[in-house]
């Protein structure tokens, strides 16, 4: 019986292990530890969630400490003003104001919003050095932790109600309304719409 229950033990504690692997460990405010996409570990770092988040990020941060600051001052109102929100923070953006930069830089601007990981669906973006082609290929960085689009497109990791993946990113698509996504050239529709 024992050597039955160690064998069903190993085997379950494989299963986790198998579904961790895709997943991050988080320290919950209680200390507890927690298991979290890296969808929603982008969005839980992101400094600006909503369109109040981005007003006052404009209003304190000073100009050349933003990413933003890499845009022209007509570049960053248009872009901007392309942002939607909804309540599970950006659900979609023109990348037009941004598509001149190299990967590595519209992944530093997309990051302010959790949505570093739509990077690479910017076809037009530069690669000057082997982290832009990184991006490029499909990967993107939360606190320094790199992770892969594979990753999202497996969804082997546990959803949690603040979760705010919900579904496929679309390139030439905006977020006209909740889960309403239209086809638009220059904009990516965010799996949160």
């Amino acid at each position: 019986m024992r050597k039955y229950f160690s064998s069903v033990l190993a085997a379950a504690l494989s299963v986790v292990a198998l579904n961790v692997s895709s997943q991050t460990l988080v320290r919950s405010a209680d200390n507890e530890l927690q298991v979290t996409s890296p969808i929603a570990l982008a969005y839980q770092h992101a400094p600006i969630k909503s369109a109040a988040d981005l007003t006052t990020h404009v209003s304190n941060m000073p100009a050349e400490d933003s990413p933003l600051a890499l845009l022209s001052e007509q570049q960053r109102s248009r872009f901007l003003a392309s942002i939607t929100f909804n309540q599970k923070g950006i659900s979609g953006y023109s990348y037009n104001e941004i598509r001149h930069l190299t990967a590595s830089q519209a992944h530093e601007i997309l990051a302010l919003f959790g949505a570093q990981r739509t990077t690479s669906l910017i076809a037009d973006l530069q690669v000057t050095s082997t982290l832009d082609f990184s991006i490029m290929d499909g990967a993107f960085f939360v606190t320094g932790k790199k992770f892969g689009t594979a990753m999202k497109q497996k969804k082997s990791w546990l959803k949690l109600d603040d979760d705010p993946e919900g579904g496929t990113d679309y390139e030439g698509y905006s977020c006209e309304s909740r889960a309403n996504c239209k086809r638009t050239p220059g904009y990516i529709c965010m799996g949160s719409c």
